[in-house]
């Protein structure tokens, strides 16, 4: 039986030395308590960028638009195990410099800044050290 792979986008937001991430909790379809980029299902007639948006503003309350993100150009995916059984996920990854908003929780989510030292003491989704560093790459190409 052939797998269907699940489209998603979400955003990479670094700030100095921490990374937005957001915590599942009970709610989420993800496991309790583990860690991932701000991201979701891209929905019909949404674009990945316009569900990168949207997951930023629902599950952290930030804000913000097409002309402050940047994508980076890799896809990641990786096959998850969730509350209701295991998914396999594609996924879409726009770097964000600037937004506006306070962070937010909701029933799903909690949006924490978290230390680059601090990655290897929380769970994280798969892929989420390497989308750090691939978007920590680009940030830097950006400066020269």
């Amino acid at each position: 039986m052939e797998t269907k792979t699940i489209k998603t986008a979400g955003v990479l937001i670094l700030k100095e030395d921490k990374i937005l991430l957001v915590q599942h909790d009970k709610k989420a379809k993800h496991l309790n308590n583990i860690y991932g980029i701000p991201a979701g299902r891209i929905e019909e007639n949404e674009s990945p960028i316009e569900t990168a948006i949207r997951e930023l503003h629902e599950e952290t309350g930030l804000i913000t638009n097409v002309n402050l993100l940047q994508k980076i150009p890799k896809k990641y995916s990786a096959t998850i195990k969730q509350k209701d059984g295991t998914n396999t996920f594609s996924l879409e990854v726009f770097l964000c410099n600037n937004w506006k908003g306070e962070l937010k929780s909701t029933k799903e989510t909690i949006p924490e800044w978290i230390s680059i030292n601090d990655l290897d003491k929380i769970q994280l989704l798969p892929n989420v050290k390497k989308i750090i560093f691939d978007g920590m790459e680009l940030e830097k190409s950006n400066r020269y």
